[in-house]
């Protein structure tokens, strides 16, 4: 059974049923209200699937880091701890952070279904998404994180009860910098945003 919340399992469709990513937008266009039904019974937890991970370019591993780097000799200037809410929605939508700061962020994925946290550059929260989106097949092994420059950091995709902690600096430049869930569909609701203040 074709099972669709809109586009938020758009992939699921995608992956589990051959379907074409161009179709399952049209299905979930004309779908009025999400349907209910249950994540967890869809195999979207990677505990029942093994995901094999593709081996990332050291640019786009570099903003994955999860060890605090030697070079800040134990020292954080801003811990920020994001969870989730029922409802696609990340614990906080407003972070304020300065810039170049050092930054821990542990995300907890206290959902049923899985998520993750992307930090991307000045209002290309959406366009991340979508290239998300595109990454069809490939984008489990890919933590559904596109190969962009667009993307400043992310964590991997948490499963539920589970978290995954991310050591990045702020962006050096002042401005408002979306955060999303980038697991197909989610980040058309579950978003945030990061403001970066001198």
């Amino acid at each position: 059974m074709l099972l669709l919340c809109g586009t938020l399992c758009a992939q699921y469709a995608f992956s589990q049923n051959s379907i074409s990513l161009a179709n399952s937008d049209v299905i979930a266009r004309n779908i009025e209200k999400p349907m209910s039904h249950d994540h967890t019974a869809m195999n979207h937890s990677a505990t029942d699937i093994p995901v094999v991970k593709a081996v990332r370019s050291a640019e786009d591993a570099a903003k994955h880091v999860t060890t605090m780097p030697a070079s800040w000799k134990g020292v954080v200037d801003k811990t920020i701890a994001l969870g989730t809410l029922p409802g696609l929605k990340f614990d906080a939508s407003a972070i304020t952070v300065k810039a170049g700061s050092k930054v821990k962020l542990t995300f907890k994925n206290t959902d049923v279904m899985p998520h993750n946290f992307v930090l991307t550059d000045v209002d290309a929260g959406t366009e991340v998404g979508q290239l998300a989106l595109k990454l069809g097949a490939k984008g489990a092994e890919m933590d559904y994180v596109p190969s962009t420059p667009k993307v400043l950091e992310y964590t991997s995709i948490i499963d539920p009860q589970k978290s995954e902690t991310i050591y990045f600096n702020a962006p050096s430049k002042p401005g408002s910098y979306p955060f999303i869930c980038s697991f197909p569909g989610h980040y058309i609701i579950m978003k945030g945003v990061i403001t970066v203040t001198q």
